[in-house]
């Protein structure tokens, strides 16, 4: 995760320091790595419409690099457990509803 947000901030760099200085925040690079991935992350969501906007960046800034053999990381949501979450909530969310007695 922190690989993609420095390859997007990286991309970005002009329009988010140039954010930063123009609200007086000190040094984009003098951030701790956990606190400039919140604040990117922010910068990232604000202007989302709804929770499903968020949720599909999460997703694309979780992905696994391709070919990857490293375990994945628990709170991302293509480790095997959230994807069987996902899985079971949308099954049953598609599932008919017993019919009441």
């Amino acid at each position: 995760m922190s690989l993609r947000y420095a390859q997007i901030a990286r991309d970005h760099m002009a329009d988010l320091d140039g954010y930063a200085m123009g609200h007086n925040m000190p040094s984009l690079r003098a951030m701790p790595v956990e606190r400039f991935n919140h604040w990117l992350w922010w910068m990232l969501t604000r202007n989302a419409k709804n929770e499903q906007e968020r949720e599909k960046l999460r997703a694309k800034i979780w992905r696994p690099p391709p070919n990857t053999t490293a375990p994945i990381d628990s709170r991302s949501p293509w480790s095997a457990e959230n994807e069987m979450k996902a899985f079971s909530a949308l099954k049953a969310q598609l599932s008919p509803s017993s019919p009441a007695p």
